[in-house]
This record gives structure tokens, C-alpha cells and sequence, in this order.
């Protein structure tokens, strides 16, 4: 949500995961840790079929990470 606008809107939920849905990409978040109390993420896209090897790849950086 952007910062004194209120609410969440339905658009604020889908806008990093449509675009992919809607081409059958895979894509993953991986939790990065936290800047200033607030939550950051890395989002990895993957071509469509590379759900294993896109897995893989965020859990190797999540064991970096953490």
C-alpha cells in the first residue's frame, strides 16, 4: 500500500504477480529481511517449465540470507 493512502486495493495485491500469471511464468518471492520495520523482497521469474529449477534457486538464496 502506498504510505497515506489508506486501504489495500485488490490492485495492490496482484500487480507483481500478474503480469506472470497471465503467461504462465513461473515466479517466487524470497524474504530478505527488513529495512527501517518493513519487510523486503527479491522476486525471481522464471520461463514457463522452470518451476523446479526456480525453486531451487530461491531456496539456495534463502539459506544465503539467512
Amino acid at each position: 500500500a502506498v504510505p497515506g493512502r489508506g486501504g489495500v486495493s485488490v490492485l495492490d495485491t496482484v500487480e507483481n504477480t500478474a503480469p506472470f500469471n497471465a503467461t504462465g511464468a513461473p515466479a517466487v518471492s524470497v524474504p530478505c529481511g527488513e529495512v527501517e520495520g518493513r519487510p523486503v523482497g527479491l522476486q525471481l521469474v522464471g520461463p514457463p517449465g522452470a518451476d523446479g529449477f526456480l525453486l531451487r534457486a530461491a531456496a539456495s538464496i534463502e539459506c544465503v540470507l539467512h
